[in-house]
């Protein structure tokens, strides 16, 4: 295995215990709001958080994405950097601010002027961290992003459950939100030497990348949450709530864990842009990984939203079974887009990735706004497939744009297609009734499904995945692992 596979694999591992020891204190904290808070609650946090992403997307110039694919990097482009995202969030504060009562009016909820105008800070406050965080992401550095990232979570977690404590309301929601980005910006200058400075010598190189992931990041943004937008305005608050909540649960495994993990792929990708073999050789392995833990997650959520549901949200919430069950296909669409989008954006297609997030969002919204008067179960399933009709329109260009084959990668990831389906069948037949308590019943579905779900990759692999060189790749470095792990353990 080369050091940079080693050196990227250990990032990946680091970003996905971040996610994962994350992801844990938020199940605690989603556990106990979601018995302390109403509907209407999250209601009011989903808008808030839609408009305060959308500022966030609309001024990402995606210095993180310049910085890292440059191959070398000066002390003005740093700053230059730097300056660009503050003068951009700055601009987008002041109009937010601005705009905040008009929001307010047009959703016709009073309480959320106040919301808004605490939560917009957020944008300053996150303009503010260091930059150095993207040279350590760029060395593939993850070790110091890994404590300031678990640190700020605890904060968080430690301000939400005070407000909870004294006071049950989204407030709760809105300064754990506010005090994250705070430990984030404060922290950062403790992990690396670079203290940033204003600086515009080198805007105008970096603006022609940043103009168009400035007009994708727009459309994407719009385009991933067009489904949330038409809920806000065509449901009831209860529906937003339970739809905002369910989506969140559905697509977990993605945007907070997947998500992350697969960061270095820009770094991996960047490295090997000019070598076509290689470049699809390293796409269709990862397409491979995210598949393997993707796949049966998804086909989980839709047999088994259930157990899900009464342990995540409880009793109160089970209307909320067909949602979670139909957005599902959300979690597996999602992080393979996620995937193609690093590629494109490795490859220098920027432009490309643009063009096709503004005909996907033409798609989507004008086959979306027709559903707007079904029920919210049938309009959460027709967003899921058209979501899975988008990346495999991105997975089409982008075999045009590389060496990677169709019918190659449909080859890869089948097994593991048919290994979750196949498992989640047995697991119904099984017929397993569960104790009564939904965290032993949670835990039991999910290791019955998760252990039939390994055995069957395992047969596939013997049987016919053993020759392709992706499955062989995959095997050594789990086998490395674990033998390492042995040795450990045996000394």
């Amino acid at each position: 295995m080369s050091s940079l596979t080693s050196q990227i694999l250990r990032s990946s591992f680091l970003l996905f215990l971040t996610r994962l020891i994350q992801r844990s204190i938020g199940l605690i904290s989603t556990l106990i709001l979601a018995r302390a808070l109403t509907p209407d609650d999250f209601g009011i946090v989903a808008i808030a958080a839609l408009v305060i992403h959308m500022c966030e997307v609309l001024s990402n110039l995606g210095s993180q994405q310049y910085i890292i694919q440059k191959d070398s990097v000066t002390e003005d482009d740093l700053n230059s950097a730097w300056t660009l995202d503050l003068i951009l969030k700055t601009i987008l504060w002041g109009l937010l601010v601005a705009v905040i009562p008009a929001i307010s009016s047009f959703y016709d909820r009073p309480e959320l002027e106040n919301a808004l105008y605490a939560s917009s800070f957020i944008l300053i406050i996150g303009a503010l961290k260091s930059p150095g965080l993207i040279l350590l992401r760029k060395s593939l550095q993850y070790k110091p992003i890994f404590t300031i990232s678990v640190c700020q979570k605890v904060i968080s977690f430690c301000a939400v459950m005070l407000i909870v404590y004294y006071s049950p309301s989204y407030w709760a929601l809105v300064v754990g939100n506010i005090v994250s980005i705070i430990t984030l910006a404060i922290g950062s200058y403790f992990l690396h030497p670079a203290r940033p400075k204003l600086c515009i010598q080198k805007i105008w190189e970096q603006w022609p990348f940043s103009q168009w992931v400035l007009l994708k990041g727009g459309v994407g943004f719009t385009r991933a949450q067009v489904d949330t937008m038409l809920v806000s305005k065509y449901f009831s608050s209860e529906e937003l709530g339970a739809y905002h909540l369910s989506r969140h649960i559905s697509i977990m495994p993605s945007t907070e864990i997947i998500a992350p993990a697969i960061e270095p792929l820009l770094v991996s990708f960047a490295k090997v842009k000019n070598n076509a073999r290689e470049l699809a050789y390293r796409l269709s392995l990862c397409l491979l990984v995210v598949s393997l833990l993707i796949v049966p997650a998804s086909v989980f959520i839709w047999f088994f939203p259930e157990p899900i549901v009464d342990f995540f949200l409880g009793s109160q919430w089970t209307n909320t079974y067909p949602l979670i069950s139909a957005l599902s296909i959300l979690l597996y669409t999602i992080a393979i887009g996620q995937v193609l989008s690093q590629c494109c954006v490795a490859l220098g297609k920027v432009r490309s990735l643009f063009i096709y997030d503004l005909l996907s969002l033409i798609f989507i919204f004008s086959l979306l706004y027709l559903f707007r008067n079904e029920s919210l179960h049938e309009f959460a399933l027709f967003r899921g497939v058209l979501g899975l009709i988008a990346v495999i329109a991105l997975f089409i260009y982008i075999s045009r744009v590389s060496a990677i084959s169709i019918s190659h990668v449909i080859n890869l990831i089948a097994p593991t297609f048919v290994s979750a389906l196949a498992s989640a069948y047995i697991t119904k037949w099984l017929s397993f009734n569960g104790f009564g308590i939904s965290i032993v019943d949670l835990a039991l579905w999910l290791l019955i499904f998760g252990l039939i779900y390994i055995f069957i990759c395992g047969f596939f692999y013997l049987m016919y995945c053993r020759h392709i060189k992706e499955w062989q790749h995959l095997f050594q470095i789990l086998t490395s692992f674990l033998s390492k792990g042995i040795k450990q353990n045996n000394h």
